[in-house]
């Protein structure tokens, strides 16, 4: 979760689910680096597995009767110009 806003988002860094809440801090240049490289390393991943599957998005792998890849969602709130 990117939160550039009031944090108000950070009440769900806590969720299983959540990777981190990025906001604007000392160390957001670094979050962010590290966050890039990982979706990067990620994209990298399921591009492979796709091309072994035949496929080349996440509805047609899971079309296929594959469930075990999740969703990946980035939210970015109140993103500044």
């Amino acid at each position: 979760i990117l939160d550039f806003g009031s944090r108000a988002l950070i009440g769900l860094a806590a969720l299983p689910h959540v990777g981190e809440v990025v906001g604007v801090g000392p160390h957001t240049a670094e979050q962010l680096t590290s966050l890039m490289r990982h979706v990067q390393r990620e994209a990298e991943k399921r591009k492979r597995i796709f091309a072994d599957q035949g496929v080349n998005s996440l509805s047609g792998y899971r079309a296929k009767g594959l469930k075990d890849l999740p969703a990946l969602v980035i939210v970015l709130d109140n993103y500044p110009n």
